[in-house]
């Protein structure tokens, strides 16, 4: 039958002409498959109905896949492996599997880093087409290469578990990432170093040769599922897992600390061990590492309330189920919120501290005042509270209170900063309107954070002066200085303004958008607009269609007025251009902007559609 003809010349039967020793061997390399094999289907026969279960749920087909392969003397079997791509795509590009290989399903990713794909050849295993040991068979179509290696190789049974899997465990990974033809690359780079292996293997293999292998490759098998360059490629989510994991550990101890309770040691340590359980496990359930810094929409705002408030439940519940009666509510709660807080906190650091660094030009004033409220903070607060003093330190507490609460300012008003960014204004005068309060209002949730830090730390001696002062001190200065560095990025400005516009954008121009539109387009296109690191822009305002909607805000800018409102604004001569978005506007209120906006037709630019935001058009 064609399933079972022979790709090289068929070697004889195994029992014909071996010497006894050899035959013996034979007998019990069979023995220890069967051993193995039927034990080993019985202890993971939950496993194989897991698996089955997820691969049924992801995607419709077979749980197994049969593909042919190339046995002992050239023989050919139907090898048994989990689906790990869909069910329409077993045909469809080549047979080996790369990393990241496009078409492997979510199931079938974590099938091909664990090899558990493979516990199914088991099976082929009883069925003696295979050993629990030898080199790994190959299709057909690769075993017609180096003939003279393969009859070497052929003369064994092919196994789960070979010698190549110590070298090549994580063959998936040997593929350049430019590679165009990955069975091409494998014939010429891969399989000769693989032949050359199992040739060593099938000349010298013995049982209790066999027997070390394989312990050899369990642990190959289960330590290698993580790789180095694994870690290297995602070195920020494992960096981002560990923080987080941690923090969790952190707001729980935390917790026990501030509530007040008395709580056994033995009750301590089942919280925190459950916290260290199960924070790690929510995070990577929620994949709340792979949101990168780039990004902050409301899909990650929702998995971080998800983890936060599902692994404070489990832990609720894991007590329960420990028989842990005897512990506070408060602690529970306090532990939640905290961490929860902490989560949505690491999240806008990591996006605002990314749009510090990338957004080089248009954030240069921000960066500015960051640097310095970082020495400016600690510095009026120490001098502030000196200053009360009369310079004295009374105590060694005293001075440690002293520091302790200029070592705050140094990272809470640095903090608001990036949270809530200075932003250069055209004129010193709207800079100390709209700008000025910003600054104003962070010295103002500084002082708040600092008297509840002096709360927590139970200082009776802190006065409403202490709080008062460094945060009037801090606001004054930073104003100042943030008044000279405006003025000084405006001149800047002002001399790049004879340019080309080609040359604008490195010169420092800025242009003064106006934006048009309404609904779910114009918020997208705020949020494109903003994040684009590429363009030196201010956005004015917003023009709104709908009356009722003047003063409200949109991503953060304020709707200034209505589409009559156009030709006024227009006629100061400060708007570089206005952007029109139509697909949030009806074609009256077009054919209206048209018509007022009329002798400023080379102010306007219209935004078709939203479909490639990457380009946002703001200078034509």
């Amino acid at each position: 039958m064609s399933d079972h003809r022979s790709v090289v010349d068929p070697l004889a039967s195994p029992a014909e002409g071996l010497p006894p020793t050899r035959a013996t061997g034979e007998f019990l390399k069979r023995l220890f498959d069967i051993t193995l094999a039927g034990i080993g289907l019985i202890i993971t026969a939950p496993v194989f109905l897991l698996i089955g279960l997820l691969i049924k749920l992801e995607t419709p087909g077979p749980v197994f896949f049969r593909q042919e392969r190339v046995g002992r003397g050239g023989r050919r079997f139907r090898m048994w492996k989990f689906r790990k791509m869909p069910h329409n795509m077993k045909s469809a590009g080549p047979s080996l599997t790369r990393r990241f290989d496009r078409r492997l399903t979510t199931v079938g990713r974590f099938l091909e880093r664990t090899k558990l794909d493979e516990l199914p050849q088991l099976i082929n295993v009883l069925m003696g087409d295979m050993s629990i040991v030898g080199p790994r068979p190959e299709v057909p179509k690769f075993v017609v290469h180096y003939p003279d290696r393969w009859e070497v190789v052929l003369s064994v049974k092919p196994g789960i578990f070979g010698p190549n899997q110590l070298r090549h465990r994580n063959e998936s990974e040997l593929y350049p990432a430019n590679c165009r033809d990955v069975e091409e690359f494998y014939v010429q780079n891969i399989l000769p170093e693989k032949l050359e292996i199992d040739a060593q293997y099938a000349r010298k293999h013995s049982v209790f040769g066999d027997i070390w292998l394989l312990v050899q490759c369990l642990f190959a098998v289960f330590g290698g599922t993580i790789t180095w360059r694994t870690i290297a490629v995602r070195r920020w989510q494992f960096v981002n897992s560990l923080i987080l994991s941690l923090a969790g550990v952190g707001t729980m101890w935390l917790a026990i600390q501030v509530s007040g309770r008395s709580i056994k040691p033995s009750t301590e340590w089942t919280l925190l061990g459950l916290a260290a359980l199960i924070r790690p496990l929510s995070v990577l359930a929620f994949r709340i590492p792979k949101a990168l810094a780039t990004s902050m929409t409301a899909d990650d705002f929702l998995r971080i309330w998800w983890c936060g408030v599902t692994s404070a439940a489990l832990i609720a519940v894991a007590m329960i189920f420990l028989e842990q009666r005897d512990l506070s509510r408060q602690v529970l709660l306090l532990d939640a919120t905290m961490y929860l807080g902490f989560l949505l906190m690491y999240k806008l650091v990591l996006y605002k501290s990314y749009l510090l660094v990338v957004k080089c030009e248009e954030r240069r004033l921000a960066r500015r005042m960051i640097l310095a409220s970082v020495v400016i903070g600690p510095l009026t607060t120490l001098t502030s509270l000196l200053l009360r003093r009369g310079f004295v330190v009374a105590s060694e507490d005293d001075g440690v209170l002293l520091m302790l609460f200029s070592g705050l300012s140094a990272v809470a008003w640095p903090m608001i900063l990036l949270l809530n960014p200075i932003i250069h204004r055209h004129s010193s005068i709207r800079f100390l309107m709209l700008e000025g309060r910003k600054i104003f209002l962070g010295a103002i949730v500084g002082m708040v954070i600092t008297a509840y830090a002096a709360v927590i730390v139970n200082e009776r001696d802190w006065s409403r002066t202490d709080v008062i002062l460094p945060s009037l001190a801090y606001g004054s200065a930073m104003l100042i200085f943030g008044v000279w560095q405006n003025r000084r990025i405006s001149e800047h400005e002002r001399d790049g303004q004879g340019t080309s516009t080609e040359d604008r954008a490195t010169t420092g121009f800025r242009q003064r958008l106006l934006i048009v539109g309404s609904g779910m387009h114009l918020s997208a296109y705020l949020t494109a607009l903003t994040e684009a690191p590429d363009h030196s822009f201010e956005i004015v305002g917003i023009i709104s269609p709908e009356p009722k909607l003047r003063t409200s805000m949109v991503g953060g800018h304020t709707v200034i007025g209505h589409l009559s409102d156009l030709p006024d604004l227009l006629e100061d001569g400060e708007i570089s251009r206005v952007v029109v978005l139509a697909p949030g506007l009806s074609s009256e209120q077009m054919q209206e902007i048209d018509c007022l906006c009329e002798p400023y037709q080379h102010l306007l630019v219209r935004v078709d559609s939203l479909t490639h935001l990457g380009t946002v058009p703001i200078a034509v």
